[in-house]
């Protein structure tokens, strides 16, 4: 019946996994990468015991982590959508995604990035657009900050309007 089941979601284009394995760690950990930001799930099922994990549109990574004990004999369904970029892998403890891209530092299973990254993984790199040294110094970082955005959405709505006379 499984096997049904797995066959059937295959073919709407969910990937079905049965893993079958002893423990020899304490978690089972999945994750999916997308390239696309997309609808992701992960679930996973042990007899009648089911357990997921979902991110709608808002990330291109999820990860789940099953606790599993030590020693013991498990036969999984595992269906992930999407299917591809997955990676499947018994971990002895829990730790941040990616290991936050090595531009940051985990805490509580939360990436706490360093100043020139960004994301929830610290995946995006923050790129300066504007040089600090054309305003004035005394105004607090903030507000240099919130001053250079202002400029800078000047300068493209600017430069939209004049590409837009020369057509």
């Amino acid at each position: 019946m499984k096997m049904l089941l797995c066959l059937f979601l295959y073919a709407i284009f969910i990937n079905c996994l049965i893993k079958e394995f002893q423990a020899s760690q304490n978690y089972l950990f999945i994750e999916i990468f997308s390239d696309e930001w997309l609808d992701m799930k992960i679930e996973v099922a042990e007899n009648q015991v089911i357990m997921s994990q979902i991110a709608q549109e808002s990330t291109q990574y999820l990860s789940m982590y099953y606790k599993l004990k030590i020693g013991l004999q498990y036969k999984l369904d595992i269906f992930l959508f999407p299917e591809s970029n997955v990676t499947i892998q018994e971990l002895s403890y829990k730790n941040c995604p990616n290991n936050c891209s090595n531009q940051g530092i985990c805490q509580n299973l939360q990436c706490h990035c360093q100043t020139m990254a960004a994301g929830d993984r610290c995946q995006f790199e923050v790129v300066q657009l504007y040089n600090r040294t054309q305003y004035s110094e005394s105004l607090k970082p903030h507000q240099t900050l919130i001053i250079a955005v202002f400029y800078q959405q000047s300068q493209l709505i600017d430069d939209q309007k004049y590409q837009f006379i020369q057509f």
